[in-house]
């Protein structure tokens, strides 16, 4: 059920996983999607990131660019920052978001 969206009172289960990505720019925050995510490799996948993420931030990704997405991909953040977590980064209709929390270690130093 994770690749569904709302549709009035029904679930409707999608065919193709389009996975949306969260891009902070230093004003707003973006959502565009990466179509047919099954179909790319690890690597095709980062390389659309990126690209995406620079459309954002520089201001030239368009309305068509996030629309589709099936399933919402979320971090919260370079710092980690549980408030992030609460944001609302799923689209309208999805019914999944992922996010993923930073991952820290810590040293302790004992004399």
């Amino acid at each position: 059920m994770m690749n569904s969206m709302w549709a009035g009172d029904k679930i409707i289960q999608k065919k193709d996983i389009n996975i949306s990505i969260a891009v902070a720019s230093d004003s707003a925050l973006f959502v565009p999607v990466i179509r047919n995510s099954d179909e790319k490799s690890v690597k095709g996948i980062g390389k659309e990131v990126n690209e995406l993420a620079l459309k954002a931030r520089s201001g030239k990704i368009k309305s068509v660019d996030m629309q589709g997405g099936t399933f919402t991909v979320n971090n919260t953040g370079s710092f980690g920052s549980v408030q992030s977590m609460a944001s609302s980064t799923i689209r309208k209709q999805q019914l999944c978001k992922l996010s993923q929390l930073l991952n820290v270690r810590l040293l302790w130093i004992t004399e």
